[in-house]
């Protein structure tokens, strides 16, 4: 749909990590050690949203 172009065009310019492939099969690891219990999930969240946020205009912390 229109709508879905206009959200991944917004992604592409302002979180370009969130749409790269090698950015991705790192998330789904870091997200695989946490379903294991080998990594917290606040630390995985917070290493993978500074990855997406570094570079963008958008504020990088996490509360």
């Amino acid at each position: 749909t229109e709508t879905a172009f206009l959200v991944l065009d917004y992604l592409m310019e302002n979180f370009p990590k969130l749409v790269d492939y090698q950015y991705t099969a790192k998330m789904e690891e870091v997200l695989d050690l946490v379903e294991e219990g080998k990594k917290d999930w606040k630390s995985a969240v917070r290493e993978l949203f500074k990855e997406i946020t570094d570079g963008s205009p958008y504020p990088n912390k996490l509360p």
